[in-house]
């Protein structure tokens, strides 16, 4: 079973972190700001404000769940931050679905 990671910047507009297509993963936040993930419309306050990933914390939800994170293989996971930026590091554990 490989594990592959990536560090991601996530900025003041919706960033990419990963995909349905992997289905086990854990994302740790490694920068001074808090980073809010959640779908494409995640923002850092209001209704569609996202789960908060403090610095230093991880997220990882178990498999059966983030394979139904957003009901499509084509939806992505997303962070943002309220100003500058921040690393976030995505942990892909096993095999990769599609």
């Amino acid at each position: 079973m490989a594990n592959r990671h990536s560090t991601v910047s996530v900025g003041t507009s919706a960033t990419a972190l990963t995909g349905t297509e992997f289905p086990n993963f854990i994302i740790q936040n490694k920068s001074g700001a808090t980073v809010y993930i959640g779908g494409s419309n995640v923002s850092t306050s209001g209704v569609t404000a996202g789960f908060q990933l403090v610095d230093g914390a991880t997220f990882e939800p178990g498999v059966e769940a983030s394979k139904s994170l957003t009901g499509s293989t084509s939806d992505r996971l997303y962070g943002i931050v309220a100003s500058s930026t921040a690393n976030v590091t995505v942990l892909v554990k096993g095999k990769v679905l599609s």
